[in-house]
């Protein structure tokens, strides 16, 4: 009833019946004239015409947060077009058996009674509202729909089916989606798992080091440890070992970050090089990480070893660059872990978390670099002119570049 309803209400235009046998009525030229305009927006009709009909338009009952009176407002154009979070009421159970259409112009995050479902790609989507009614039975839900700009939203439809030139437009989606789903878990598991050989190895092969390095007891109280001979050999021995296993727990957390992050995200590697947006959570993929970080490390030293021999504090190199290490790990153990268990729980929420850890990963960043100002300067005495600058090359610059990286690109 609804449906007919309302597609009856749509009229192809607005001329009166009187009007227009009214100019049928006049001379031969005029009628044929008549006819052809007549044709021409019939044929006009007839090829822009969609394979489903309009059974409500919804942008009318659009409401936006109205920070001046506190409370929900009807969604004005003058008021409301800088918002970027638009809300509507809907009961599923009314309109079961039809779709709802968003058309977005931007991609966004689709939300009911202010719990976060999916994220939506640009363009068109298309969801049952029968399968909305199972799940909320007798119900009216609040449907908002949030972009990161304004002017996203084109229109929310209740239409009667979905268009037959794309009749697998959902079940294309529900398909990638879950394959990409069980890839992520796949993944995960295997990282999960070499992780954990790889550190048991360790601990068998040299204990004491990794020790060294996970000793929560001694986080801040250097002292006790300046007789330590990792200090004077990071790149022998054991201490090689220990830093390709750093480097490996590094790779996971980034190659899960890159897999969940949106495509115009500065982690995606596909976004710089377009050959390498196919290789997302490939093992290809994984190797370009390892060596990326590997290289990074490098860089790391030597910009230690040149900052501090160029202003008089070579007696830092060794103490500087072995916090670095020693304070990172320690907080990526848990970062890698968290998100490996949320991939193998949650696959489906990951889009969710992808804020959340890069809030995470900032976080760990700026504890850094407290963490090893506090333990550096600590060590011994040094001109706070030489010491800032030095600090400011080493350690300010580059956290002030991973911000721009993460929230500036």
């Amino acid at each position: 009833m609804l449906h007919r309803e309302h597609t009856n209400n749509i009229t192809p235009c607005n001329i009166k019946d009187d009007e227009f046998f009214g100019y049928i009525n006049t001379t031969p030229n005029k009628v044929v004239r008549i006819f052809a305009v007549f044709i021409f927006f019939a044929s006009t009709a007839v090829g822009q015409k969609t394979d489903y009909q309009l059974v409500r338009n919804l942008n009318q009952q659009w409401l936006c947060f109205d920070n001046s009176y506190n409370s929900y407002t009807a969604y004005t154009e003058n008021l409301h077009q800088n918002s970027r979070m638009i809300h509507f009421w809907l009961k599923p159970e009314q309109w079961k058996s039809y779709y709802l259409l968003l058309h977005l112009q931007e991609e966004a995050y689709f939300f009911i009674n202010h719990n976060i479902q999916k994220k939506i790609p640009k363009g068109r989507t298309y969801f049952s509202l029968d399968s909305l009614a199972k799940i909320y039975p007798r119900e009216n839900i609040f449907v908002s729909i949030y972009a990161h700009k304004a002017n996203f939203l084109k229109e929310t439809l209740i239409i009667n089916q979905v268009p037959k030139f794309n009749p697998n437009i959902l079940a294309n989606e529900n398909t990638k989606s879950r394959a990409f789903q069980n890839l992520l878990k796949s993944r995960a598991s295997i990282f999960l798992i070499v992780l954990l050989s790889v550190y048991a190895f360790m601990r068998q092969y040299d204990s004491k080091l990794l020790l060294a390095y996970l000793q929560v007891s001694k986080f801040l109280q250097i002292q006790r440890r300046l007789d330590n001979p990792l200090f004077l050999r990071f790149f022998q021995n054991s201490n090689v070992l220990f830093l390709l296993i750093y480097i490996a727990l590094l790779t996971t957390f980034f190659v899960i970050l890159e897999a969940i992050a949106p495509s115009n995200e500065p982690f995606v590697l596909g976004k710089y090089i377009n050959s390498l947006s196919a290789y997302k959570l490939s093992w290809v993929n994984v190797l370009i990480w390892y060596l990326l970080l590997l290289f990074g490390l490098v860089g790391k030293y030597f910009i230690i070893f040149f900052t501090s021999n160029l202003l008089g504090l070579s007696r830092l190199i060794s103490i500087h660059f072995y916090e670095y290490i020693r304070i990172t790990h320690w907080f990526f153990v848990p970062l890698t872990a968290t998100s490996l268990l949320l991939c193998l729980h949650f696959p489906y929420q990951m889009d969710y978390w992808y804020d959340w850890l890069k809030y995470l990963l900032l976080l760990v960043y700026i504890v850094r670099l407290l963490a090893t100002t506090y333990n550096i300067n600590s060590f011994t005495e040094f001109r706070k002119l030489d010491f800032y600058s030095y600090l400011c090359v080493s350690e300010i610059i580059p956290l002030l570049v991973c911000v721009k990286i993460l929230f500036f690109t």
